[in-house]
């Protein structure tokens, strides 16, 4: 599995609904963008939609919707967000922009998985790769115990998203960091009830700095603050993983040593192998 510029990327509705049109739509979204990238970070991550109203004529058959307010700067689609349902033979998705929707009584509350299309298929999973000299059993896995005054820890299952442009392969090729080679390629995916404490944004790493509750100490030794998590006190806490994304450059300095798009796995039974 790689990743690809999507066709189309959006929220899927977790349950499909029946349609009154000669073709029912596969796969009812939101579409958030067409032929752009998408957010890779999001895919896999569920979020309600609120359907606001219903619209039917003879060619189109569709929900109007609301989307979470935290999502809205991602969103580049058209101005009426709607969930196609179903389409005459001549119908064409895209025009359901065009209906008249009568509002409902009451709000639906449907849940959806962030997710794309490929060209093949819809990618609905986040998926991780890490590299290991064979193929990795979990009977291997290292329990996570800090670090002192380093914002990683020892011990865990390191890893990078399969749809990040830098996780640790990539890391290392920029920075001619071969070692041994690369070895074998294992890959992994989170249960659905995982619990990943996420660092995304600046406002994410604030969060964190701000919360005594996990943090070693906030070192100044370094020309940036660096920040050194407690990650005994995560697991204990109920956390199963931390996941970071470098999206700027205070992410980058603030977790120094992190280096890519990257995940830790401090509970080893939150993934499916």
């Amino acid at each position: 599995m790689s990743k690809r510029v999507p066709i189309y990327w959006g929220l899927f509705l977790n349950e499909q609904f029946d349609g009154r049109l000669d073709k029912v739509i596969k796969n009812q979204h939101v579409t958030f963008g067409f032929k752009t990238d998408c957010p890779y970070e999001l895919i896999g991550r569920e979020y309600d939609i609120t359907i606001l109203g219903y619209g039917i004529n003879d060619d189109n058959e569709a929900f109007i919707v609301d989307i979470p307010q935290e999502l809205m700067v991602y969103y580049d689609g058209v101005l009426s967000k709607h969930v196609t349902l179903s389409v005459s033979i001549s119908g064409k998705p895209v025009n359901s922009s065009k209906l008249e929707y009568q509002r409902l009584d009451q709000p639906i509350i449907k849940r959806c998985t962030m997710g794309y299309f490929d060209g093949d298929e819809i990618i609905k999973e986040q998926w991780y790769k890490f590299y290991h000299n064979d193929f990795y059993t979990l009977a291997k896995f290292e329990p996570v115990s800090n670090r002192p005054f380093f914002p990683k820890p020892y011990g865990g299952l390191w890893a990078s998203p399969i749809f990040s442009d830098y996780g640790w392969k990539e890391w290392c090729k920029c920075n001619e960091f071969y070692g041994k080679g690369f070895g074998v390629c294992n890959m992994f995916r989170l249960k659905p009830d995982a619990r990943v404490l996420r660092i995304e944004s600046d406002d994410d790493l604030d969060t964190i700095e701000k919360n005594c509750d996990i943090l070693q100490r906030v070192d100044s030794h370094f020309s940036d603050r660096v920040i050194c998590m407690d990650f005994e006190k995560l697991l204990k806490l109920g956390y199963d993983a931390v996941e970071v994304w470098m999206n700027t450059a205070r992410i980058y300095f603030g977790l120094y040593g992190w280096d890519c798009d990257s995940i830790i796995i401090l509970n080893p039974d939150c993934i499916i192998h």
